[in-house]
Formats: C-alpha cells, structure tokens, sequence
C-alpha cells in the first residue's frame, strides 16, 4: 500500500461549524445574460435541477443513519459553494448527521483548501484504510476520470462494511451531449470549463468514461459483490446558459429529454450500489 499524506487543517467538531458559515458559501456575482438564461429556464423547463442536487439528496438520505463516511476525490469543498443558499444550508446541515467524514483525494492543492478536519492524500486504485472501515462512500464527478475504475470499485468494496453503500454521480456517454464531450481535447476543455462552470484550469483533469454507462455500472457493479439499488440518469442545468438567449437550443433539447422514453439519453448519472452482506458463495 502506498503511502499516505494526511492533513489536518480544524480539530474535529470545527468543520460543521465552518461549513455553515456565510464565509465558506460567499455571494456570487452573475452576468445578465446569465440572468436571461435563469428565465429562460424556468419559462422553458420549470423544475429543471443541477444534477448535483439529485446526487445529494441520495447523499442526505444515507446520512440519516449517522454512517462513516469516505467522499472519494473531495476536491476543495464538501458542499459546492455554487449551490443556492438554500441548497447549501440544507447539505451543509445533513454533514452534521455524519458520525465521522474523512476527504480523499490524489490533488494535494485541492487538499489543502478542503475544510475537513479529517483529508488524506492518496491512490484510489489502493486505498490506505482498512478492512470495512465505512458505511457510506460517494463520489461526486470523478469516476469519469478513472483509468482503471474497476480496481477503484474493488477497494470501495473493501472498505466498505458489509451492507454499506456507494453513491457516485457521473456523466452518462449515453447522451449525445456526453458523447460529444468526451471527444472534446484536452486543451478545449479546459477554457471552456473556465468559461461556462468558472472552473479553474487547474481543477480539470483528464476523462476516460470507463464507467460511465448504465449498462456498464450494473454489469460491473454486480461481478464485483455489489446489488445495484439504483441507477437514475439526470438532465441537468444547461452548459450553456453563459450564451443568455442562446440557451434556447440546449433547453429544448433538455426539455425533450425529460420524457420518459428518452431518460437514457439524459447527460448524467448518479448510482446506488450496496455491498452485499453476504457474497454468493456464501463467504
């Protein structure tokens, strides 16, 4: 196993505390054309969500049970600091629900912004914790950038408890829009994350979309000891809602994609997977 790097950056009941703070979720500042496209929005597909929110609010419902938790590739925040305040208050207060959250992540730079108190720096293809050490583990956008995610799903099995469970949100290639995405070079990316999600350059990192089907998570998920609970495709807010009126293209093809018969191709999933208690062969 190799060696791990673990900060500590609050001692351990300070973080909830600073979560909740208005200086860890500041105001943002936004375009009008970014304005237009809100409107747009709700004119055009009333109720449309970030898929974020659908991914948390799987989150919020396992956090119910106070579980101990491992959220793979953190990154530099628990709760996006882009969420409505409303959003945010209501993530940031299920945190509290947690008997303990430890942050993992391989990017140190984004370790050390995080405000967990309890973060460690390592490789996701040999986790350093050991044996059935947690009962929630989520992943929020990173499967995607796995080369092997079969050897990651492998040590999330192995940490987890028995009957514990893995929650992960991911783009789904399915989708024309995903599917267009992942044959976008690295180096249009990364401008355009800047552009449309206000990303820093340095917080994209390379796709492989090598689990990121429906079709792949069950077939996976079940040769590796898990029950696939749930697999849900998700539209989400549009890309291009920078563009002001331009948006109208994209929020009619979302609207069209809300109907039943075209859920599969909708840009994102988020999973349910649960380690089963007992492996089929008895063991």
């Amino acid at each position: 196993m190799p060696p791990a790097a673990v900060y500590r950056a609050l001692p351990a009941h300070g973080y909830n505390r600073l979560l909740m703070s208005e200086s860890v979720a500041p105001a943002r500042r936004f375009s009008r054309r970014q304005h237009i496209a809100w409107r747009l929005q709700r004119r055009l597909v009333p109720g449309l969500r970030p898929s974020s929110i659908a991914f948390y609010e799987k989150v919020e419902k396992a956090l119910a049970a106070g579980p101990d938790w491992l959220d793979l590739g953190c990154g530099r925040q628990l709760v996006p600091e882009w969420f409505s305040p409303a959003d945010y208050r209501r993530f940031a207060a299920a945190v509290e629900r947690a008997h303990r959250v430890v942050g993992f992540d391989f990017d140190e730079a984004s370790l050390r912004d995080n405000q967990l108190p309890r973060k460690v720096r390592g490789d996701a293809y040999a986790l350093p914790f050991a044996n059935a050490s947690f009962n929630l583990v989520t992943a929020n956008l990173v499967m995607e950038h796995l080369a092997r995610p079969r050897e990651c799903l492998v040590e999330i099995h192995r940490v987890l408890k028995p009957g514990g469970v893995l929650i992960f949100h991911t783009p789904n290639v399915a989708s024309p829009l995903m599917a267009l995405a992942a044959l976008t070079p690295g180096w249009i990316k990364k401008p355009l994350a800047r552009l449309i999600e206000d990303r820093r350059e340095e917080d994209v990192f390379p796709t492989r979309y090598r689990l990121n089907t429906s079709d792949r998570i069950r077939e996976d998920g079940a040769a590796l000891g898990f029950t696939v609970r749930e697999i849900q495709t998700v539209c989400t807010s549009p890309l291009t809602q920078v563009l002001g009126p331009g948006v109208i293209p994209e929020l009619l093809l979302i609207r069209l994609m809300q109907a039943s018969p075209l859920a599969p191709l909708r840009p994102n999933i988020v999973a349910v997977l649960e380690k089963r208690a007992r492996q089929p062969n008895g063991s």
